[in-house]
């Protein structure tokens, strides 16, 4: 299906900040005794597990459903294969469930309309009746508005009066919701199996409640996204079959085996189901109005009694370390390595599947748990390595051996051999062997020597050029994935949820922040308005500039590809986080320690004479900014991506990362009149430096602690 990237800002009441694909949205109600069947429920007095039952209820009375499915487009929008297919199968199944099923296909604009409008107004009539939506086809976004695309409106790309006719034609979300609220039920289920950016909800990882109260039945209105913003959504019919598998019991989304399926169980299945099925392409959301009228309840099914479905496996208390563990040993036909993985994770997710296959590999190749692995041949090597993640250093290659020392993220590795048949390599360690184990270690990037040749082609991550000689000097960074946001869990509100991004190709990043020298280099040659900045006294030449909004370095960067022919640009926001990153996953690309940050970094310190300096180090700059490239750089060859000045960021504010780009592209809507900062400056305390802290400033103002840094693509020549 078609993915659009667009946020609906302004309709926090209906619609909800910009979800690509199918949002479940639910408003819980109470039931109605109609043609349909109604559901009674079991309920308890608590929500602890094992609490006693209080009774049963009639949760709901009665069951309507309009199923919607669209194949048939033209004027410009692709066909698609399975949105009928899809509808009809929804249909057929909420009927077996006791539903009063309207089935609609291939509407067209009045029909959309008025077939919606009846079914909330007529079968909404009944407040004790329950309404479940379901449309599957084309969605829209078109200036931050989101739209259901009926089968004869026109693609409005194609021209300005395909867009007038659009708007005519469609269905946008917010006449959607007032069609919703002409429903006297409380509880609406409604799913958009489309692209849009679309409602109101904040998308959040909720907890299920472990057991069905009383308070399950209070109002709530619920969304499940089958993607995130910027994705594709498949028209293979994944979705669907998911969700159809956990209605029916087939697959394990009770969460707490209580024969009751809620939405916040539901969403957490398919959220985790389908993000392994996609490989992270698609990434559902779910969660609950952020109003606390509708946002105390929970969406029930019941589930039919069918065959057991066994217990996930237990999760271990290091989880990380036990899945990597896992992945490394799971095809092995050693013994060895399954009686290693019981002893080291006794209580592991795996635990039950470790000793079956070692159960299954037979006496004469059984290792008790409480023997030593035997010894392994090792294949020699000679490669630099990295720590990706905090690394015991073992004596011998098992996890048993005695520890002789701890490697932290970041650090580089002397790999100088591979235990043969095992995921253990062999290190220089203190001037002797020793041992670590395979997955916490990655290739180190390659460091290049500083050639500065000018243009930038055929260039490998590491090198460095310039495109002319007053131009910015810029580092080659590579491409490659990264986790973004609060990874301690210890941060601000705006920088969760954490996202995997994925960035498929190299690019070019500026190896310092851009100084006053390049800036004046700008005016000189006709360019940026003829605006110098204030350098507040403290010096020109190659310090940071300052006192630029980011609408003064739109005419900078427009001026600098004009001069080089080359497309600069702002770092996106994940880009910007993934370069100061270099690979790392700790506060800062040099680990946790702020006695270290002075090394790194020009930020308030024990110098500044301010309450919020950190107390443990000096920069010997003061309340100023410093020249650029007078801190040690990072992994990828970068400067002051800590401190010395805010970076102007090209993405538009957001107050959280639901929804967010991963593929490195800068969110585009949200509150385009602030843009994103990034790094902290001279002024702030060490909390505002670190990888994650995201900052914003109206985009026209200035500031004399707000500078920028420039990034193009490479496959340009």
């Amino acid at each position: 299906m078609k993915s659009e990237a667009g946020v609906m800002g302004l309709l926090r009441l209906l619609l909800l900040k910009g979800f690509c694909a199918a949002m479940l949205l639910g408003v819980l109600a109470s039931p109605a005794a109609a043609v349909s069947r109604g559901l009674n429920v079991t309920i308890k007095e608590t929500e602890r597990a094992g609490a006693a039952d209080a009774g049963t209820v009639n949760l709901y009375g009665a069951s309507h459903a309009l199923v919607i499915g669209i194949n048939k487009y033209s004027k410009g929008w692709p066909r698609l294969s399975n949105a009928v297919r899809d509808a009809e199968l929804i249909a057929a199944a909420l009927k077996k469930r006791g539903f009063d099923v309207t089935l609609a296909t291939n509407l067209k604009s009045d029909e959309l309309k008025a077939t919606l409008e009846e079914f909330y107004v007529v079968k909404g009539a009944d407040p004790a009746a329950r309404l479940f939506v379901w449309f599957a086809g084309h969605g829209h976004t078109l200036e931050d508005e989101g739209f259901l695309v009926p089968a004869d409106a026109p693609d409005p790309d194609q021209s300005a009066a395909a867009a007038t006719q659009f708007r005519l034609k469609s269905l946008s979300l917010r006449r959607f919701g007032e069609f919703v609220r002409l429903a006297q039920s409380k509880h609406a289920y409604t799913v958009f199996d489309a692209c849009f950016a679309g409602t109101v909800f904040n998308s959040q990882r909720s907890k299920p409640p472990p057991a069905i109260t009383l308070a399950t039945a209070r109002p709530v209105r619920q969304f499940l996204t089958s993607g995130d913003r910027g994705q594709t959504v498949s028209d293979d019919g994944t979705f669907r079959k998911l969700f159809l598998r956990a209605i029916n019991g087939e697959s394990r989304a009770d969460a707490n085996d209580d024969g009751f399926l809620t939405a916040s169980e539901l969403g957490l299945f398919i959220t985790d189901r389908y993000t392994n099925i996609s490989r992270t392409r698609q990434t559902p959301r779910s969660g609950k109005l952020a109003d606390e009228d509708y946002d105390r309840g929970d969406f029930v099914f019941k589930l039919a009694s069918l065959r057991q479905v066994p217990p996930p496996p237990r999760l271990a208390a290091n989880s990380a370390l036990d899945l990597a563990f896992w992945n490394a040993i799971k095809d092995s036909r050693e013994a060895a390595d399954f009686a290693a993985y019981i002893k080291r994770f006794p209580k592991g997710t795996f635990i039950d599947l470790a000793r079956n296959r070692l159960a299954t590999l037979g006496p004469s190749n059984q290792v008790r748990p409480d023997q030593p692995p035997p010894a392994r041949r090792v294949l020699a090597m000679d490669q630099e390595m990295t720590v990706t993640r905090s690394a015991n250093v073992r004596r011998k290659p098992d996890v048993d051996s005695a520890r002789l020392g701890n490697l932290g993220i970041g650090a580089a590795v002397a790999v100088t051999g591979k235990v043969a048949g095992r995921d253990w390599y062999r290190i220089k360690f203190e001037g002797g062997p020793a041992y670590v184990f395979a997955p916490l270690l990655s290739a180190a990037p390659k460091r290049v020597a500083d050639a500065s040749p000018v243009g930038g082609a055929n260039l490998r991550p590491g090198q460095s050029f310039r495109d002319c000689p007053e131009c910015p000097q810029m580092v080659v960074i590579p491409e490659g994935h990264f986790l973004m946001g609060d990874l301690a869990g210890k941060g601000e509100a705006d920088e969760k949820p954490v996202y995997r991004v994925n960035l498929r190709r190299p690019m070019a990043v500026g190896k310092f922040e851009v100084t006053f020298a390049e800036w004046d280099a700008c005016v000189d040659g006709g360019g940026c308005g003829g605006y110098s900045p204030a350098d507040q006294g403290w010096g020109r030449g190659a310090r940071p500039v300052v006192n630029v909004s980011w609408n003064d370095v739109v005419g900078y960067l427009k001026w600098l590809s004009r001069w080089t022919g080359k497309r600069y640009r702002l770092l996106s926001e994940s880009v910007w986080e993934y370069a100061a990153r270099a690979g790392t996953e700790t506060k800062y690309h040099f680990g946790n320690r702020t006695r270290q940050l002075c090394t790194y970094a020009n930020g308030s310190d024990r110098s500044s004479g301010s309450g919020n300096g950190n107390r443990k180090c000096s920069d010997g700059y003061g309340n100023q900014t410093a020249p650029v490239g007078r801190f040690t750089a990072n992994r990828f060859g970068l400067y002051d991506m800590h401190g010395n000045v805010w970076e102007w960021v090209a993405d538009c504010w957001h107050g959280n990362n639901i929804g967010r780009p991963v593929n490195g592209r800068a969110w585009r809507d949200g509150d385009c009149s602030r843009r994103v900062l990034r790094g902290g400056s001279w002024y702030d305390r060490p909390v505002a430096l670190r990888a994650a802290n995201r900052g914003s400033f109206r985009r026209e103002r200035r500031g004399d602690n707000v500078g920028f840094r420039v990034a193009r693509r490479i496959s340009q020549r």
